[in-house]
């Protein structure tokens, strides 16, 4: 059984993401909405209670001194409690309204007297500073005062001065919101009313999580048409550029999260469009620039031996007219070889030529090879030969392309080798490939410009090829060439994603290896077709 190591956090997160942009929206503003509702109400209930106790406050700001005023005095002249006075005026004043609590203090806010059980009393006194404020006429809101009964709570409170002489001996101490007060807001939290109340209100909040769900389901109805039609096209048109795309990807569920990925894509593709075409258009005017330059020389030269039999038809003798057509011949035909082979890296470098991998026998196209050279190797007496004990051997790549590489490599090799040269061919086996060899004993490259060699139109000894092309037809066959075949060579092998090297030092030939890599190597089968 497969174990998802996925941390749950990552998951939930993916979760998120692919629900649609109005579900976000709408748990957005749910919770936006109970965040709201909570601190409004919890608000509300600070105010009400805030409001009541202020209220209630000032209703009885003077109840302490009331009582005062009409009941026997709660202390003698000597400040002693009168504990029959106190209790009794407690008493009364509570069973008039239970609420309230009385407590007489001395003038520190120690607690001297009151008609409660003494069980229930968890101070022994009470911060005189509140109670000094409130005789003051502190009005800013509701005054709390420390609840006898409660170490950790605070009470709304009436108090007034006890005078012996003109001083204070003590206070008189009223607590207006007991916990018989507290014990029945308490009960009342539970009550039907609150509880339907609370229905109400998360019905209230359900009725309108719904219509906004509803409603940014029916807004963002375009946007996800739209995110439809962007994400189809990218699954149908991305994937077959082959663009950051791994063909029909589930949508991710977001609009826009869609939207931004097509975007991106969209993006990517327009880029590589852009470089596509200015990349074209750079080689148009290379090609052009090319052309008219490269050919001038050998189309003047065609022109001007033509010109010269026309000029000197009666003067010239037979064998001079063919001379002269012999030559204009032989750069037409010089003229043919560049421009097809302009056109040929022309169309290699576009990335318009697709390579068509098959397999076939190297030994087999090697040996037709060697064969189309053997008459023009002959007639400069140079020795072509083929090296190989290793059978037929199979490889893997584009059969046409690959011949055209042997092709060129032979040829530079034929004009750059003298009389009574060699050419070898050897191919040698190694794990997943074959290396093969084109060496030659001609003339050699200088280290400087071994570099240089694949560049186009660049020709050994430093000529450019607008130098060959103006040689005369007998000029021997180093300076005889386009200057193009080993730039041909070298495109075609980096299509095949094969690097070539170069072997070579003056007068002592050169030599040209790169690997092809064998058919059971790259996986194929070993019944491809030969040459």
């Amino acid at each position: 059984m497969a174990i998802d190591l996925t941390p749950r956090k990552d998951k939930d997160l993916g979760m998120i993401k692919r629900l649609p942009l109005y579900i976000k929206l709408s748990g957005l503003v749910f919770i936006l909405l109970a965040i709201s509702t909570i601190c409004i109400v919890a608000l509300a209930a600070w105010a009400n209670n805030q409001y009541h106790n202020e209220v209630t406050q000032r209703l009885n700001r003077e109840l302490a001194a009331y009582i005062l005023d009409h009941h026997d005095p709660l202390m003698s002249q000597d400040g002693e409690l009168l504990e029959k006075a106190l209790t009794s005026v407690a008493m009364h004043v509570m069973m008039i309204n239970p609420l309230v609590e009385v407590y007489l203090l001395d003038a520190d806010g120690h607690i001297l007297g009151h008609a409660l059980d003494a069980k229930t009393i968890e101070r022994t006194a009470v911060d005189p500073l509140v109670i000094k404020r409130f005789l003051q006429g502190d009005n800013k809101g509701p005054l709390y005062g420390d609840d006898p009964r409660s170490l950790g709570s605070q009470k709304i409170f009436s108090a007034a001065p006890i005078r012996i002489d003109e001083s204070v001996a003590g206070y008189l101490y009223v607590v207006l919101s007991s916990h018989i007060e507290q014990s029945i807001a308490d009960q009342l939290s539970g009550s039907y009313i609150v509880k339907v109340s609370s229905w109400m209100l998360m019905a209230l909040i359900a009725a309108v999580f719904l219509s906004v769900v509803l409603g940014f389901k029916q807004i963002t109805r375009p946007l996800r048409r739209l995110t439809r039609q962007a994400w189809n096209f990218r699954n149908e048109e991305f994937a077959l550029d082959g663009i950051g795309s791994n063909g029909d990807q589930p949508h991710p569920g977001d609009e826009l999260l869609a939207l931004n990925e097509s975007f991106v894509l969209m993006q990517d593709r327009i880029q590589s469009q852009i470089r596509t075409m200015q990349q074209n258009e750079s080689l148009r005017r290379e090609l052009v620039s090319n052309i008219s330059h490269d050919l001038r020389t050998p189309l003047a030269s065609i022109q001007g031996y033509i010109e010269t039999v026309l000029l000197k038809l009666d003067q010239l003798s037979s064998d001079e007219k063919k001379h002269y057509l012999d030559i204009a011949l032989k750069h037409s035909k010089r003229l043919g070889e560049l421009v097809a082979e302009l056109f040929e890296l022309s169309r290699l470098e576009t990335d318009s030529t697709k390579v068509v991998k098959e397999v076939f026998s190297l030994a087999e196209l090697i040996h037709d090879i060697v064969q189309e050279f053997e008459l023009p190797a002959t007639k400069k007496s140079i020795d072509i030969s083929v090296q190989y004990n290793g059978g037929n051997a199979l490889v893997f790549g584009d059969l046409s392309l690959l011949a055209r590489v042997f092709q060129n490599l032979i040829d530079n090799a034929l004009r750059h080798t003298p009389t009574g040269g060699n050419i070898v061919v050897s191919l040698t086996n190694s794990d997943d490939s074959i290396l093969v060899e084109v060496k030659d004993s001609g003339s050699g490259i200088k280290k400087e410009e071994l570099p240089y060699i694949f560049d186009r139109y660049y020709c050994s000894g430093g000529n450019a090829n607008v130098d060959s092309q103006e040689a005369d037809v007998n000029d021997s066959p180093q300076k005889q060439g386009t200057g193009l075949g080993l730039a041909i060579v070298k495109r075609i092998l980096e299509l095949h994603e094969i690097p070539i090297k170069v072997i070579s030092s003056p007068n002592q030939g050169a030599s040209f290896v790169f690997p092809l890599p064998l058919a059971a190597a790259a996986g194929h089968a070993q019944s491809g077709s030969g040459c």
